[in-house]
Parts: structure tokens; C-alpha cells; sequence
């Protein structure tokens, strides 16, 4: 049975409220954790060189620059939801010692490599290298599960950072990782029709775009809404004149 329908006109909501505060509410939004750990890394000579080796990661791999661990993080979110905010919240400490971390080297060709020159913007710095515990990145593709389309936030975590005038290491033992995101799925009308509703709030299309606002946050506190424009309603429900094709809807 369909539910009671309390019918709001928006411009009365505009008058009394303020609808760019309740927007901005953290309700709207839902958070994804992860946490990563990365084992002790095992370090390698090679002539005056290290290099380092970490479980489950790759390196970066530009010539030149210092071959640093990497790992690849990759979630999986749904098409519809916008990826707000990536914080990683890192647990670290110094590793004993001096350290000449190699530079990466350059690929000949399929399993060959050349020694290359370290660039020395980087080898002569005071500054940590790469300077971030990670960056990320955003890309539409396909499930390969269900073959539907979605969307991936890939992570490139740096779990060692290298200041290599003075040799140190400081080593990332866990990350947090924390996304904020939410969900701007719009329903057709059909599956509009189909849904059962507590609140309707009919608007002018000029308005449209507040009244999805509105919506959003009283979704976010559970009370299941539909915004509904008044020319939607005028093509979409028979009546005597427009008042009855509210009515009707």
C-alpha cells in the first residue's frame, strides 16, 4: 500500500530554510576504510648502492629518481558514487643506519637494465623523496564480475620516504586509508513510480536543482523522498486542469 504523501511546496521550504546548510551536513556523505600493512622492507647491495625490497610492491620507475618502493591499491566503487575526499593516516618510524638508495635504473630490454646517473635535484636534497605517502587517481571501466560499468580509485601508496643528503629512511609499517564519497544515483521515472515514498516534494523546474538538494538530505536521514517538477507531473498524470494533476500524482 502506498505510504501517506506529504506534499511540500519548495518555495515555501526557501522562505523558512536555509537550503545550502542541510546540503552540507556530513550525513550526505558515507566513509570506506582500509588498512594497509607493509611488512619490514630488506635491503640489497649492489656496488655503493642499496636497493630495497618490500613484499607486495613494485618501485617507482623513473630513471634517475631513487627506487623506492610503491604499492598499488585499487577500490571499487559504483558509477554513480563521487569520490569527495582520500585522506591516508600513516604510522611511521626512521630505520637505523646511512643509506645510498640506487637510483631506478633503465630498461634495455625485456629482462636487462642500465645503470643511470642519479639526478641530483633529488640525490642533493635535504628534502624527503617521493614527499607524499601517496596519490591517487580516478577511472571509469568495467567489472570484470559483472560486466557493468563502475568506478575505481587507484591508490599509489609510497610506504618509504628517502632524505638522501643525510642517508635516512623513514619507513611506513601501516596506512588508513579513509574515503569519503556519496551516492548521486538518479532513478528513472518508472523506478520512481515504483518506489514507495514518505515525502514528495513538487517544485518548479527553475528550482529543480535545490529541491535534489533537499532531497538528498532527507534521504541521508532516512526518510525516503521524490522530487517531482510540475511540468513532470502535467505530462505524466491526467486531471481537469493542473491542480488535479498534482492531486493525482
Amino acid at each position: 500500500m502506498k505510504n501517506k504523501v506529504l506534499v511540500i511546496m519548495l518555495i515555501i521550504f526557501l522562505i523558512y530554510f536555509n537550503p545550502i546548510n542541510l546540503v552540507s551536513a556530513d550525513l550526505t556523505y558515507k566513509v570506506f576504510e582500509k588498512i594497509v600493512d607493509f611488512d619490514l622492507p630488506k635491503i640489497r647491495e649492489f656496488n655503493e648502492y642499496q636497493f630495497i625490497e618490500m613484499s607486495g610492491c613494485g618501485a617507482i620507475t623513473m630513471p634517475g629518481h631513487p627506487a623506492l618502493p610503491m604499492k598499488t591499491v585499487m577500490l571499487k566503487f559504483d558509477l554513480d558514487d563521487v569520490i569527495m575526499e582520500v585522506e591516508v593516516d600513516v604510522s611511521t618510524w626512521e630505520l637505523e643506519g646511512v643509506y645510498h638508495i640506487a637510483p631506478t635504473p633503465k630498461p634495455i630490454y625485456d629482462d636487462d637494465y642500465e645503470l643511470t646517473e642519479p639526478d641530483p635535484s633529488i640525490y642533493g636534497s635535504d628534502e624527503p623523496y617521493p614527499g607524499r605517502w601517496f596519490d591517487y587517481e580516478i577511472k571509469l571501466g568495467l567489472d570484470p564480475s559483472t560486466m557493468k560499468r563502475v568506478r575505481y580509485l587507484i591508490l599509489h601508496l609510497y610506504p618509504i620516504q628517502y632524505i638522501p643528503r643525510m642517508g635516512k629512511l623513514i619507513f611506513c609499517d601501516e596506512m588508513k586509508i579513509s574515503v569519503r564519497y556519496r551516492s548521486e544515483r538518479r532513478m528513472s521515472s518508472n523506478e520512481a513510480q515504483a518506489e514507495d515514498y514518505e515525502l514528495l516534494i513538487i517544485t518548479s523546474p527553475a528550482l529543480k536543482s535545490y529541491a535534489i538538494k533537499l532531497m538528498h538530505y532527507k534521504r541521508s536521514i532516512g526518510i525516503s523522498t521524490l522530487v517531482k517538477t510540475t511540468e513532470e507531473i502535467y505530462a505524466e498524470f491526467d486531471g481537469r486542469d493542473y491542480p488535479e494533476r498534482i492531486l493525482s500524482g
